[in-house]
């Protein structure tokens, strides 16, 4: 454990009027792509995008829904991905159906109820959420009733299981998933009271993870706070450690950080220790936005 001096911050499938459930998205009538896709607080930052392209057809999902699938497809690509970045999506997409029974949720210990009991409001973005598995958490339990959460991750797949599992917080309007990069968050400024993002920051290129930071720390609230678990030492590189259910063998993007630098890093981007320590070679973090002067 590391000694931190305590401190005192989908396509989103909102229902809108005129809309009807599927299942497992909904979907407005009567209304153009862009605007069916996205809320108001997602459209703004869209149409001020000059570099939206749409995205190259993703590796189709077996056991996803038509209307899933082609969502999914529609969604534009805010920036051009390097090759290891492209490779892990293909990775992810291939593995997103047996995902939940390779990786079951991971238990939690007091280190995130802490984080939990310091949420300052309702508004929760999960960073790098595939297929949601954590985000089980928000609606098991009495507590979580009072938040609302939002998932974004670049995978298509991921994206498409996670809705088919919680359709029905989505047709609540408790949940909701958006398929978005983390360099590119196409929220408004000041949007969301918390965020985690649990083994998702590893696949952010070095070169690019400021970038990431700067725009999580746009769309967080002033004392906004987050949790943090993302791998521990200095590797760096595409692993081989994922395979498909169809037994093909799959890579991803792994980069590891020393505390040092990933506290640098947040400190950096105007976020605040609560705590740091690490779980089997994992660095955990609670953190906090530090509110502006």
């Amino acid at each position: 454990m590391h000694n931190v001096e305590n401190a005192d911050s989908l396509l989103l499938l909102k229902p809108v009027q005129e809309s009807a459930c599927y299942g497992t998205l909904t979907v407005a009538r009567e209304t153009s792509i862009l605007a069916h896709r996205h809320p108001p607080e997602v459209l703004p930052a869209l149409r001020g995008q000059e570099r939206i392209q749409k995205n190259a057809t993703p590796a189709r999902t077996k056991g996803v829904s038509d209307m899933t699938q082609r969502a999914c497809e529609e969604l534009p690509a805010l920036y051009r991905l390097t090759p290891e970045e492209t490779e892990t999506i293909e990775t992810y997409n291939a593995l997103a159906l047996a995902w939940n029974t390779v990786n079951p949720p991971r238990w939690k210990d007091d280190t995130w109820h802490h984080y939990v009991s310091r949420i300052p409001g309702e508004h929760v973005l999960d960073l790098g959420c595939g297929t949601a598995r954590d985000a089980a958490a928000f609606f098991l339990t009495e507590v979580w009733k009072e938040f609302r959460y939002t998932g974004i991750d670049r995978s298509s797949g991921m994206l498409a299981a996670a809705c088919e599992q919680f359709q029905e917080a989505i047709c609540q309007g408790r949940a909701s998933f958006v398929q978005m990069d983390m360099c590119e968050l196409a929220f408004e400024t000041a949007t969301f009271d918390a965020f985690f993002s649990t083994a998702a920051l590893m696949h952010i290129p070095r070169e690019r993870i400021d970038r990431a930071m700067s725009e999580l720390a746009r769309v967080l609230k002033p004392r906004a706070v987050g949790f943090i678990a993302t791998p521990e030492g200095e590797y760096c590189g595409m692993y081989e450690g994922q395979r498909a259910a169809d037994g093909g063998a799959g890579r991803t993007l792994v980069v590891c950080w020393r505390h040092e630098d990933l506290a640098a890093l947040l400190e950096r981007h105007g976020f605040a220790l609560l705590y740091a320590g690490s779980y089997s070679s994992m660095l955990l973090y609670i953190v906090e936005l530090k509110a502006v002067a």
